[in-house]
């Protein structure tokens, strides 16, 4: 049976014993004698800690160099040229996605390596999702 989405799971590790918690399809190693022994806040600050480097790492993988560069680029001055649709950026025997022409591969591409990177960029998601 799957875990709900965000569920923080506490127990033994099946192979060493030790205690561990699962967050978003990650195991990551508690202090036993912490969260046996420790009182209500202690226990709190750990799986706090544990908790937050994990995010600290995953967060600073999601806005690598890279990414960094890409938001650098989209100028609040070049949101207006920009072209969130892709149209435009696809080769142009392809026709934009629609109910009955599913989404090109050219497309998801795009989407993955740029566009979801962008939507962070506060000038890009009102470009995106902002109407006058």
């Amino acid at each position: 049976m799957v875990p709900p989405v965000g569920a923080i799971i506490i127990g033994p590790c099946p192979q060493c014993n030790e205690l561990v918690v699962v967050f978003c399809g990650h195991v990551l190693a508690l202090d036993k004698e912490t969260m046996e022994n420790g009182c209500t806040d202690d226990r709190r600050d750990h799986l706090l800690s544990v908790l937050t480097e994990f995010l600290q790492d995953r967060i600073a993988k999601l806005l690598s160099d890279d990414v960094e560069m890409l938001d650098g680029e989209l100028s609040e001055e070049g949101v207006e040229d920009y072209d969130a649709s892709g149209a435009g950026n696809a080769p142009s025997d392809e026709e934009p996605a629609g109910a009955e022409n599913p989404i090109s591969q050219t497309e998801f591409e795009r989407f993955t390596d740029v566009d979801l990177k962008l939507l962070d960029n506060k000038a890009y998601f009102k470009s995106v999702f902002e109407t006058d």
